[in-house]
């Protein structure tokens, strides 16, 4: 199965939007071996989403809250992710990340900015 992040085996982890979209409802199964491979490398990374294309109707976003909170649930006490940007958002992007943001924890919300 092809894995929707990617991770460079140093400090870049890329989330390829259509793979993601294609496998939803995503489950941290799909991740497990990049998640593996940023706790074999211990050092810090940022992530990357390109979201130009990204139509939010096709987002099931209980499910992408339920991903970040079960990363949230198994990656606790490891503070390797410093930064999560995201590029591309559009306008109605914007708009469904005000009530996103409000159901995720907070040090996850801090985490993300949108260039």
């Amino acid at each position: 199965m092809a894995s929707w992040l990617e991770f460079d085996g140093q400090h870049t982890i890329v989330v390829d939007v259509p793979k993601y979209l294609a496998a939803q409802p995503v489950q941290y199964c799909q991740i497990g071996d990049v998640m593996d491979a940023i706790r074999a490398k211990a050092s810090p990374v940022y992530t990357y989403i390109d979201i130009t294309e990204l139509n939010i109707r096709d987002v099931d976003l209980i499910g992408l809250v339920d991903i970040i909170w079960d990363l949230h649930e198994r990656t606790k006490g490891e503070e390797f992710l410093k930064q999560i940007c995201f590029t591309g958002a559009s306008r109605r992007v914007m708009m469904a990340w005000r009530t996103l943001k409000s159901l995720l924890p907070v040090f996850i919300s801090e985490l993300i900015i949108f260039e």
